[in-house]
């Protein structure tokens, strides 16, 4: 199944299989029970605690909310940088294909097309920690293959690549100081993005420090745990839903931080960075047909 219409409330409110609650489901309930076992405890006449005031709970409550929103941002910044990383890498990789095809027009460019495909994939297997091998047998001959086997930064390997075909057939370019230029920098703009990308992948806990993660965490717990022994005496078995509903939206909102936080990978909520190779993919396919 895909995602649901983000137009269409009720599809929204009715989707799981794109939200937290799956992640978030048994906290829930543990903490529904906690309650539960409460009002069982004053219901028969053995609850041993005073009524609790909400007094804490208020204060706490409203900087805990902003630390979560805090948090949230932190990893939701995390994610939208991934996708304009791979915007523009696929308009850097569109961009060489069409500048060579404008200006090389006797060049037969599928063998570049196929580097520059090869490179997204190799950029998208290094994110997710794979090592990629059959989209690379399928597009690279055998001594650009093994050249990119010999490393393990193999994105940077077919950069290499690249440059050295642009060097070897694309004489025009090479004869006009400025044409050479707008090629280097749109094969200097996909090493820059894979940089930026690996620093995003190799900085964990969505670019915040672990102490203040860990905090957070340990806040929300004890907030959580504590609210049905102040909620028992106003709400009495109704508490049992308030601090379902509580904890689920303070809940969701510490999981949604945590869910894009690494948005590389296949999930629904990840960048659909499968997706984004494909079209890389079509593109060079298209641009590198020789002319009619």
């Amino acid at each position: 199944m895909g995602l649901p219409n983000r137009r269409d409330w009720v599809s929204l409110f009715f989707n799981v299989q794109c939200t937290v609650i799956p992640n978030i489901s048994g906290r829930v309930l543990m903490l529904m029970s906690l309650s539960l076992l409460l009002c069982s405890l004053k219901y028969l006449g053995v609850y041993p605690l005073p009524a609790w005031k909400l007094t804490m709970h208020t204060l706490v409550g409203a900087a805990l909310g902003l630390l979560l929103v805090y948090r949230t941002n932190a990893s939701y910044d995390r994610f939208w940088e991934g996708r304009k990383l791979w915007g523009a890498v696929a308009g850097s990789s569109k961009s060489i294909m069409r500048f060579l095809r404008t200006h090389e027009r006797n060049v037969d460019c599928t063998e570049l097309g196929k580097l520059i495909s090869s490179y997204a994939f190799c950029l998208k297997n290094k994110l997710r920690g794979n090592n990629v091998t059959k989209e690379l047998n399928a597009l690279l001959k055998e001594d650009q293959l093994s050249f990119v086997n010999s490393t393990n930064n193999k994105p940077t390997a077919i950069v290499s690549l690249i440059t050295d075909w642009i060097f070897e057939n694309c004489k025009n370019c090479q004869a006009a100081a400025g044409k050479v230029g707008i090629l280097e920098s749109h094969i200097n703009n996909l090493s820059d993005c894979q940089g930026a990308l690996e620093r995003i992948i190799n900085t964990p806990h969505g670019s915040i420090p672990l102490a203040y993660v860990g905090h957070v965490n340990q806040v929300l717990l004890v907030y959580l745990v504590t609210l049905p022994f102040c909620l028992l005496d106003e709400f009495y078995w109704s508490s049992i839903f308030v601090v379902g509903f509580v904890s689920f939206a303070l809940l969701g909102i510490e999981s949604a931080g945590l869910e894009i936080e690494d948005p590389f990978g296949n999930d629904l909520n990840d960048i659909p960075v499968d997706r984004i190779c494909n079209a890389i993919v079509e593109t060079n396919n298209f641009l590198s047909q020789p002319r009619k």
